[in-house]
């Protein structure tokens, strides 16, 4: 809107740094982003002390300074689910303003700003929304409140910002974005359910109806999805569920570059999002995958993982756990339990595979547009 436009698109880096050369000096004028061929990046208005961010089909805006409102409570703990509490499942400290926050967090907070100052990517990331306090205090709260661990933490989680991107607004269809996001999402290998009862936006993964070649695409799809999911969520809520049916899996299902990227992504660069995992009927070769990579998942991640095995009709002891989380329609909510169906040509399995369990395309990209 204030007549900028990249000559031609450039992934990565290099267009965040454009990006960031077009934004930072903003007044007024364009907050939202320069339109390109290569889609609708969004970015901070910091003077304006505004932000816009991907969501399912809008854009919402937000204070630096998070509005704090308690998080939906109507519905009791679930006394089915280890461990569980509000405070690391549903809402966390970044959500309340800094002067809630304990002396100790905010001199932590202090201490890494002044850490991050000079740090380029740091500023870059900044104009694009992200950095805020809310977002520096995952960072603290995942090492323990220590400034120079989050600082070595919060620098790798900008490396990957900036080789993936998810900051992502698909306004137009016909942008190359969105046309590549349109592919990833025939299947529903990664998609955006709505909420759980306690506000929490549910993410449902199924690795055994990936259609295309695995790679830099497919990731930035699934961080697109994470950043869109935590705008869905409740006033007062920043945490997810996330859904992985795992009964088709099998070890050669996904490479391991990939598996070990997907982990980066939720425990780097989304640290301290993840409310619970649900862990769909897991086949037996599921403990062999386990085993291969439990030593890239830390303890806090493993003690908010779920898994439901065997019978899960009424009554079942699985049903009244996906009750507890989801609500007496959980299968809806979910998918789980539901049928498949929709078929499409799998480019990585090399033939036709059924969607993902209660996944429609067209309405769901409809919602998404």
């Amino acid at each position: 809107s204030d007549g900028h436009k990249p000559a031609s698109p450039v992934p990565g880096a290099a267009w965040l740094a454009h990006a960031a050369d077009l934004f930072g000096g903003l007044l007024g004028g364009c907050g939202a982003g320069c339109q390109g061929k290569d889609g609708c990046l969004v970015a901070r208005a910091s003077q304006r002390g505004a932000a816009v961010a991907p969501v399912l089909g809008s854009v919402v805006s937000f204070d630096q300074t998070p509005t704090w409102r308690d998080p939906p409570r109507s519905s009791k703990a679930p006394s089915l689910i280890s461990g569980f509490s509000f405070d690391s499942h549903v809402s966390g400290m970044g959500l309340r303003p800094p002067s809630d926050w304990p002396e100790s967090m905010r001199a932590a907070l202090r201490e890494l700003k002044a850490l991050m100052a000079a740090d380029d990517d740091f500023k870059r990331h900044q104009a694009l929304g992200f950095c805020r306090d809310a977002d520096l205090c995952r960072f603290l709260i995942a090492r323990g409140g220590q400034p120079v661990p989050a600082a070595r933490m919060l620098r790798q989680a900008l490396r990957w910002r900036s080789k993936r991107m998810p900051y992502w607004l698909l306004s137009d269809p016909k942008s190359d974005v969105a046309r590549s996001f349109e592919q990833h999402s025939r299947t529903g290998k990664v998609h955006v359910r709505g909420r759980d009862r306690f506000g929490r936006s549910i993410v449902t993964m199924d690795g055994s109806v990936e259609n295309l070649w695995y790679g830099p695409e497919q990731l930035r799809f699934l961080a697109y999805n994470l950043e869109a999911a935590l705008c869905e969520c409740a006033e007062g809520v920043d945490k997810l569920t996330l859904i992985i049916n795992l009964e088709a899996l099998t070890l050669g299902q996904a490479p391991m570059f990939s598996i070990r990227e997907t982990l980066e992504i939720l425990q780097v660069g989304f640290p301290e999002t993840l409310g619970t995992c649900v862990l769909w009927q897991p086949p037996a070769v599921f403990k062999t995958l386990l085993q291969l990579t439990k030593h890239l998942i830390d303890g806090k991640t493993l003690a908010k993982v779920v898994a439901v095995v065997g019978d899960s009709e009424a009554g079942s002891h699985n049903d009244q756990v996906m009750t507890q989380l989801f609500g007496d329609e959980w299968r809806e909510a979910t998918g789980m339990g539901m049928p498949r169906f929709e078929r499409a040509h799998s480019m990585w399995f090399g033939r036709e595979v059924w969607g993902a369990r209660g996944y429609i395309h067209a309405p769901h990209w409809a919602q998404v547009l």
